[in-house]
């Protein structure tokens, strides 16, 4: 196999890790031929530079040989959809080609460590030639992993933490900004759905999520709300 790389993409100065946003661009750019996104997307999955140096490139094109479906996952549908059976045990894949568009998405309910309460999305909808439909899904692949991995990150942050906290509806009810209302436990950083009475924020305490993904919404709307006071959003009971 000889090296192949793309000249719009080879360019010394142009080299940086390859992110899942940088991915998904590359792969919404038709002009970008097949081998360059498969080394791109091997690039993500190793966690290596793109461009792909020298020695990335030899270690790429003998995961080729040796069958990594990470090495041809845009170019080979039948290796992504290995690649998504493989890492994740809960997903369903949605799919309508007609007419020169298509619709795709994919929802990961469950990683191969974790649960993800109400699952994430990667969607994609535009106009896909049936020939083109490979790049559709790993576009949606591509979108709904970089989701579930920050997903799964940001649940870290708080693991374990459900065990420590008492019940919601002990906390104490305060005005967290000009009108609005929720039971907040400051030691640990947390904020319940506000409301816009003391009557409402005792409500929704009692409403919120159960678990590690509630105790992440409390700790993510505290940490938006005492960074930037007085900018809580009216919100929905429970989230």
């Amino acid at each position: 196999m000889q090296p192949r790389t793309w000249t719009g993409w080879s360019s010394m100065a142009d080299m940086a890790p390859m992110t899942a946003d940088r991915l998904a661009a590359m792969i919404e750019d038709e002009k970008i031929p097949l081998w360059d996104l498969d080394q791109a997307f091997w690039a993500h999955e190793r966690g290596v530079d793109y461009p792909l140096t020298h020695y990335d490139l030899e270690t790429w094109e003998e995961s080729v040989r040796e069958g990594d479906p990470a090495a041809r996952a845009v170019s080979d549908t039948g290796d992504l959809l290995r690649i998504i059976e493989d890492r994740y045990p809960g997903h369903r894949l949605d799919l309508r080609a007609e007419n020169g568009r298509a619709r795709v998405s994919l929802l990961i309910t469950e990683t191969g460590t974790r649960p993800l309460p109400r699952g994430v999305a990667g969607d994609v909808h535009g106009e896909f030639a049936m020939s083109g439909l490979g790049r559709a899904i790993a576009l949606a692949t591509v979108r709904a992993d970089g989701l579930a991995r920050d997903l799964e990150r940001r649940l870290l942050g708080v693991e374990g933490l459900d065990d420590r906290i008492p019940p919601y509806q002990a906390w104490g009810v305060e005005e967290v900004s000009p009108g609005r209302w929720g039971a907040v436990h400051h030691e640990l950083r947390l904020l319940c759905a506000t409301a816009n009475s003391p009557e409402g924020a005792t409500r929704h305490a009692g409403m919120n999520h159960k678990g590690d993904y509630g105790v992440l919404l409390c700790r993510e709307r505290y940490d938006k709300l005492f960074s930037y006071p007085a900018t809580a959003p009216d919100e929905e009971p429970g989230f």
